[in-house]
């Protein structure tokens, strides 16, 4: 069974390019192991990813519930609508950007910009939501926006440690590649005159 299981051993090294074979060189190993380090390193990468898309989701989320319970709705005045850009879809909404001004629950008066997304062209009174920070916006936070923000996070945290990953590993090889031509023209330097002898 020890007999098996160091058979094992070895053909998982030899996989690896981490073996003892001869005709393996030091750059080879070398490459084999940064390659395997950098695996570990994007799975590592991978769970920071998921981790920080929780830690973020659960965060918007109870921003979500102190908006809902904290937020109220208010009626706005348009003042002035300085740009519309279609989202490039026939019967879709339209995204306005919007200046306008309303009152608090105290009554104190706002004015801000917010980007409006409806059909028509926003004039008159519209309906804002104002969270429980002040912030106003066309619509409540939704659980698809906490959800969406949380996954972007996530999948940024992944992209960045796969992509340096990958230039680390791209660096790597051009490193060792350098290497390896010096040395072949350094034992080229030793071979040719024999080469030549036997050959011309």
């Amino acid at each position: 069974m020890a007999h098996h299981s160091n058979r094992r051993g070895s053909a998982v090294l030899r996989k690896l390019g981490l073996d003892e074979n001869p005709l393996r060189r030091g750059s080879d190993r070398i490459q084999s192991f940064s390659l395997l380090v950098i695996g570990l390193f994007i799975v590592l990468g991978c769970v920071l990813g998921v981790r920080t898309g929780l830690s973020v989701y659960e965060h918007e989320r109870q921003v979500e519930i102190v908006d809902a319970r904290d937020g109220y709705q208010v009626m706005a005045r348009v003042l002035e609508v300085s740009t519309s850009v279609p989202t490039g879809r026939e019967g879709a909404t339209t995204a306005h950007i919007t200046r306008v001004t309303w009152q608090d629950e105290q009554g104190r008066e706002h004015m801000d910009t917010i980007t409006v997304r409806k059909a028509d062209r926003p004039h008159g009174d519209i309906r804002l939501w104002i969270d429980a920070r002040g912030t106003a916006s066309a619509s409540p936070r939704s659980a698809g926006r906490t959800l969406g923000l949380a996954f972007m996070q996530g999948l940024g945290v992944t992209s960045w440690t796969a992509i340096a990953a990958a230039v680390a590993y791209v660096a790597i090889c051009a490193l060792l590649n350098l290497r390896r031509r010096r040395q072949w023209d350094d034992e080229w330097v030793l071979v040719e005159p024999q080469w030549r002898r036997q050959v011309l």
